[in-house]
């Protein structure tokens, strides 16, 4: 097999992302309150509008990625169920002072939609214009992903969610391709594991649209200016294709060969594999990784890794 060949997407699968965990922000301050927390600007989202973000510990380290939602009444958050375990508490620390309210949602999932024939059951079911950029639905929202037309993420009421779910009893592990998809976009995602590790341009997100630099303060803002002003930062989210011989964990260490020896290089974020063991994963390496390079995981001697294509330059838009 080829190591940069993808896996062969079916025509259509529906399912409820199961590690996946969706909170509520209400009341007034809501806005504001994240202004002050997150690296995303929040106050300018308007209804309708989602963006991607980070959670910073006051060193700067990233709690968690996350997907801010703006449905206008409220405000959701989107995060691996692994992450919110730690971010949660620390987002939630100083609530008590703003009117907020957060808590988690029961009344509705998150939902995927993925297939060769993803966008033309979204375009029946709600029509061309949510099918193209997605956006807010009558009783929910739509993220659309325009450079993977085959993907989209519903939130719905659970109802809707269960029925939607029904039409595909057999698809087993939809998060697992969501993981895929997430990998090949460069879309990091942190758990347990890895929360606290690395700071936001470690993991990509002043490329992801994810940082403001322009907005006041918030929690690790002054670690995280300073990795942009003074160049301090030397590494990024890699993504790597191979083979490996056993299950994969965040956290995990990545190795790269020099000579006859193998010396760590990076830490694993997220990983996707199959039955024949086929490989992708995400990892935080040096930004100047070598494609002729070797890399393995560790205690996966027989493993092998190589350095894959991303979407987008790792060199951001000034």
């Amino acid at each position: 097999m080829e190591l940069d060949k993808l896996y062969t997407f079916p025509e259509l699968v529906i399912g409820k992302l199961e590690q996946w965990s969706l909170t509520r922000l209400t009341g007034e301050d809501r806005q504001t309150y994240l202004q002050g927390q997150l690296t995303a600007e929040i106050q300018g989202l308007a209804a309708g509008q989602h963006t991607l973000s980070g959670h910073c510990d006051p060193a700067g380290k990233v709690w968690s990625v996350l997907r801010v939602i703006n449905t206008g009444k409220h405000l959701w958050i989107l995060q691996t169920n692994s992450a919110a375990e730690k971010e949660l508490p620390e987002l939630t620390k100083y609530s008590v002072f703003s009117k907020i309210t957060i808590s988690p949602v029961d009344d509705y999932q998150p939902i995927a939609i993925i297939g060769k024939h993803a966008k033309t059951f979204v375009e029946q079911q709600w029509g061309q214009s949510i099918a193209t950029q997605g956006g807010l639905l009558n009783n929910g929202f739509c993220i659309a992903y325009p450079q993977q037309p085959m993907r989209y993420l519903f939130i719905l009421p659970t109802q809707t969610a269960n029925s939607l779910s029904q039409r595909d009893p057999d698809c087993q592990d939809i998060d697992a391709l969501w993981n895929e998809l997430n990998i090949i976009a460069g879309l990091p995602s942190l758990t347990a594991k890895t929360s606290g590790q690395f700071i936001p341009q470690a993991l990509n997100l002043q490329l992801l649209d994810a940082i403001s630099f322009t907005k006041g303060c918030y929690t690790g803002q002054e670690v995280v200016a300073r990795a942009k002003y003074r160049g301090i930062n030397k590494r990024a989210t890699l993504r790597f294709v191979g083979q490996s011989t056993q299950p994969i964990e965040s956290g995990q260490d990545i190795e790269m060969q020099l000579g006859d020896n193998w010396r760590r290089c990076g830490t694993l974020l997220q990983s996707f594999r199959q039955e024949n063991g086929y490989t992708e994963v995400l990892a935080v390496v040096r930004a100047d990784s070598s494609a002729d390079c070797k890399y393995r995981l560790q205690n996966q001697p027989d493993s092998q890794l190589t350095l894959a294509h991303l979407p987008y330059s790792l060199t951001p838009v000034e």
